[in-house]
This record gives structure tokens, C-alpha cells and sequence, in this order.
């Protein structure tokens, strides 16, 4: 199952989003959560949930890595969800730019990691 973050329509994250949605055709054979963080950094954050199985997580960091996108954290959580992507901060400024720069290099990296499941 996908997990998408709610935000307001035609806000930055809304759009960013709905464009993500259009790539899985396929849901998973696991909980995928995706959506955005809010603070002061830059890159995106890869979390693999509770059941502490990283294969899917690890897939998707390397598939980000090959395409040299800014990975900020990869951990575990405590949490129900498999795999949580949090694409970055786009509250600041930096953060919002380097996103729609990276919008199509995001959108292949992540259409790669839908063909695995």
C-alpha cells in the first residue's frame, strides 16, 4: 500500500506529489509512505520501518545514490510503515530549488525503484 502526505491543493509539496502518484502503477507488496519533512536541512530521508527488513529501503537508497541525489539520512523507525521517503525540506528556500531541479532525476529514480516491487 501507498501512503501519500495530505497537503493543500496547488501548494509546492500538493503538485510535487501528485506527479509521484502518476508514476506507481503497481502497489507494493509493503507499506510505502512518502511526503515531506520540515526543518533546516537539505536531502532526503529514507526510513525503513519497525520490521527492521531493509531490502526495499536499501534498493531505493541505492537507486538515489546512482543518480547522486542528496541522501541525508537512511535509518530505522519505529514505525508500522515499511519504507518512508521524506524528499527533503521545502521550507527553505535552498531545499525547494534543488527539488524542482532534481524533479526529473527524482521522478526516474523513483519509477526505477516502482519496477522492483
Amino acid at each position: 500500500m501507498i501512503y501519500f502526505q495530505k497537503w493543500k491543493e496547488n501548494t509546492f509539496e500538493f503538485d510535487y506529489l501528485e506527479k509521484i502518484k502518476q508514476i506507481f502503477n503497481k502497489k507494493p507488496n509493503f507499506n510505502l509512505y512518502i511526503g515531506f519533512d520540515y526543518g533546516f536541512f537539505c536531502g532526503i530521508n529514507i526510513y525503513y520501518g519497525s520490521k527492521k527488513n531493509t531490502y526495499y529501503a536499501k534498493k531505493l537508497y541505492d537507486l538515489l545514490t546512482k543518480y547522486n541525489l542528496n541522501i541525508r539520512l537512511f535509518t530505522n523507525i519505529d514505525y508500522d510503515i515499511d519504507v518512508i521517503i521524506l524528499l527533503g525540506y521545502p521550507n527553505t528556500k535552498k531545499q525547494r530549488q534543488y527539488l524542482w531541479k532534481k524533479q526529473k532525476i527524482i521522478m526516474k529514480a523513483l519509477s526505477k525503484f516502482e519496477s522492483i516491487f
